[in-house]
């Protein structure tokens, strides 16, 4: 059991380097990470390291005081890894990696699936003022086996990016770590790619002469040649239609009937620590927040009562209209107390507190009240986000949320 030794900030599914734009021809990315909101939060977090920060809570309580955290959390998907180039990963992330390196926190990095190529780095190494651990699966690591919690005066928090509740992921094996290799891959040769299938085309043209011997030596440049430009054809192709026909999931209900049987496989029969337990994830890119009796609601399985997930949303945002009301860029904030949702308004670049009832109500997709409006707006919430928040959230009702009340 490992000790908190101070605050801790967590955030999950940047997907630094994705931006939204054509892939190719009519296929194009609808979703882009939040870079400059990104960056903001951090050079805010510089703050930290020399004075204390009251975030205001209105009725909710008196200010929270945050202060220089002992660890920042990267909860997977850091980096996009699947559906950027090194070049958009390297212009985006440059910043704010020399932005962290001023932190003189620790950084953990637990790998997700759109970065799992970052897997051969696991290890720890110095940056800047402090150091980074690379983690491939959960924080804190699990060991001899058995699952590892960090710990505070009464809660027992572990980090998992998420995906290990994808029913897709717990079937496949490590199928789909083939998309890490393919961009890659496509990585390796860049746009060279497109010439290889152009020459792969004429040696197959070749390949119809009426000379054998140049017809077997045509096709077998050609399958060489095309063997080397395939992963260029299928990230910059089969993957945004992949993404176009698919479709982007926000269905964060379903995680919990995979989280079931991933604790079932990762707890089992195991001993748990005493106190609450808390269960920090991403992954649907979506804020909630479930306790035991919602999980045996929407599962019928029986987990313990001092259970608590928390589902933290993405720094992506979709730029389909019907996807504007997706609450994003928000942080974690654990200290003695408890956690603490706290969510970025990057034109005042300041954080504002997000009550769990407010949290909740945005979560089963139920529009905001005017009384509740009005005390969140006390706190700082942004104008803009509540305004969207007290319309009806199209998107949240293909959810089907636990919750039918807020």
């Amino acid at each position: 059991m490992e000790r908190l030794v101070g605050p801790i900030v967590v955030i999950a599914d940047t997907h630094v380097g994705l931006s939204a734009g054509e892939r190719f021809y009519m296929l194009r990315n609808n979703s882009g990470c939040d870079v400059l909101g990104l960056s903001g939060f951090i050079r805010w977090l510089e703050r930290l390291e020399t004075e204390r920060v009251a975030v205001p809570r209105g009725r909710w309580g008196g200010p929270l005081e945050l202060q220089r955290p002992s660890h920042l959390i990267l909860l997977g998907d850091y980096l996009e890894l699947w559906d950027a180039s090194d070049a958009a990963v390297d212009i985006s992330c440059r910043s704010i990696w020399n932005m962290m390196e001023r932190l003189t926190c620790e950084k953990i990095y637990v790998i997700g699936n759109h970065d799992f190529a970052s897997n051969q780095l696991t290890g720890r190494y110095p940056q800047g003022a402090s150091f980074i651990q690379v983690l491939p699966d959960s924080y804190p690591s699990r060991e001899a086996g058995k699952a590892a919690w960090l710990r505070t005066d009464d809660t027992s928090f572990l980090f998992v990016h998420g995906h290990q509740f994808d029913w897709a992921f717990r079937h496949l094996g490590k199928v789909w770590t083939l998309v890490s290799y393919l961009r890659d891959g496509a990585e390796a040769f860049r746009l060279w790619s497109w010439v290889l299938v152009l020459v792969a085309f004429g040696a197959l043209l070749v390949g119809f002469l009426p000379s054998p011997f140049s017809s077997v030596l045509a096709t077998l440049a050609a399958a060489l040649l095309l063997a080397g430009a395939l992963p260029r054809l299928i990230v910059a192709v089969a993957r945004p239609a992949w993404n176009h026909l698919a479709g982007t999931r926000y269905e964060p209900s379903k995680a919990l009937t995979g989280f079931v049987h991933w604790w079932k496989h990762w707890i089992g029969e195991k001993p748990l620590p005493d106190g609450r337990l808390c269960i920090v994830y991403g992954h649907t890119h979506l804020m909630d927040i479930y306790n035991a009796a919602e999980i045996r609601k929407h599962t019928g399985r029986t987990l313990p009562e001092q259970l608590t997930l928390v589902n933290l949303p993405s720094w992506v945002s979709d730029v389909r209209d019907e996807y504007q009301k997706i609450f994003r860029d928000v942080a974690l904030y654990i200290d003695d107390s408890g956690f603490h949702l706290l969510g970025w308004d990057w034109r005042k670049q300041q954080p504002f507190y997000i009550p769990e009832d407010a949290a909740r109500t945005v979560a089963a997709g139920i529009p905001l009240d005017e009384q509740l409006a009005e005390g969140l707006a006390t706190i700082g919430w942004p104008e803009k986000l509540l305004a969207k928040l007290k319309q009806p959230p199209v998107i949240l009702a293909q959810r089907r949320p636990v919750r039918v009340s807020a």
